[in-house]
């Protein structure tokens, strides 16, 4: 991974795509995503701010205190606690751990690209001879993030190996909140009541997607849903759950939800395994429901959906396309400028 000496060393301009090959040296570098109802901004470091139309903007994922309700700041600040989307990996027989794609332990990679194109969001990763392909896109119609996270074993031997996917969830409200894992869904959902003080509000409030979930693919081998109980007194930055062998499936009653699963496997040598994901807002337990089957259970579902994405993004190609000397220009009017 470059140092930072140079602020644009790191980074590169490649047909439809932006690369950017060290976390450190533009900090603040990041790329957004969206459909008729969602947006999504990203940063290089894995924090995250999304909101979705209810028919208002409202929040799925939180910080961890009580915020101003905003509109998408196109230049927004980042803290250690801000939310995100973080997938953690331990090395059982080593207990050396590290996440991705860089925050929140932000320890020093072997190798990072973060690679925004104009329909996708993707990290390749290398470290502790272990590589590492982490994809989100968005549904076409629905506010869904879909996760995908990719790992092989570039070593010699066998790997006993965890993976936390780590989605913050964050302080919902004052009135409720709570998380646990439904067995059913396969999903980590955390519910709460959107805050009101007059009895008003509540007829325009009933109806709101007031819950959040992380809907896996595989079942998981533990979760947890309590943010304290996860941090303990290591923080994000190196959370005291992932110390022990498995997450102790703790739940959130009236405390500050996160979702977090465990996925414990051994990895043969040179062998890759997949993870997909689904994370965004719901009514009731009974949309999740529906959403399962479309993505995970019907053939090539999840393939599919990503496929009609990139039709949609498509769809938003400028109507003027320029040709000259200079092709970093050319892509930006071409491609970037649309956005």
């Amino acid at each position: 991974m470059k140092g930072n000496n140079n602020i644009f060393a790191a980074f590169a301009i490649k047909p439809g795509r932006l690369t950017l090959d060290c976390p450190l040296s533009m900090p603040e570098a990041g790329s957004f995503l969206w459909n008729k109802v969602m947006m999504l901004q990203l940063n290089n470091r894995g924090y995250a701010v999304g909101q979705f139309m209810q028919p208002e903007p409202s929040k799925y994922s939180f910080a961890p205190n009580l915020e101003a309700k905003t509109f998408m700041q196109p230049e927004h600040n980042y803290y250690a606690n801000h939310p995100g989307r973080f997938f953690y990996i331990k090395d059982h027989d080593s207990n050396h751990s590290f996440s991705l794609p860089f925050a929140p332990s932000n320890k020093k990679l072997d190798k990072f690209c973060f690679s925004p194109g104009l329909d996708h969001i993707q990290w390749q990763v290398e470290h502790d001879n272990l590589q590492i392909e982490i994809t989100v896109n968005l549904a076409t119609e629905q506010a869904i993030e879909m996760w995908t996270c990719t790992l092989k074993n570039l070593d010699n031997r066998s790997r006993n190996i965890s993976i936390y996917p780590c989605f913050s969830i964050g302080y919902m409200s004052w009135m409720n909140q709570s998380a646990d894992f439904d067995q059913e869904l396969n999903a980590i959902v955390a519910s709460a009541i959107t805050p009101y003080q007059q009895v008003a509000d509540y007829a325009k409030q009933q109806h709101f997607a007031d819950k959040t979930y992380l809907l896996a693919e595989q079942q998981p081998t533990s979760w947890c849903c309590n943010q304290k109980a996860f941090e303990g007194i290591g923080g994000m930055a190196s959370p005291d759950a992932i110390n022990t062998e498995l997450l102790r499936q703790e739940n959130a009653l009236y405390e500050v939800p996160i979702a977090v699963m465990q996925y414990q496997c051994e990895l043969s040598p040179k062998q890759k395994i997949s993870y997909r994901f689904l994370f965004g807002p719901a009514k009731d337990k009974q949309q999740i429901a529906s959403i399962k089957p479309q993505f995970f259970q019907s053939q090539n579902g999840f393939a599919n959906e990503q496929k009609a994405y990139q039709s949609y993004i498509a769809k938003g190609t400028g109507s003027i396309v320029i040709e000259s000397n200079d092709q970093v220009f050319d892509q930006f009017v071409n491609l970037w400028l649309p956005r």
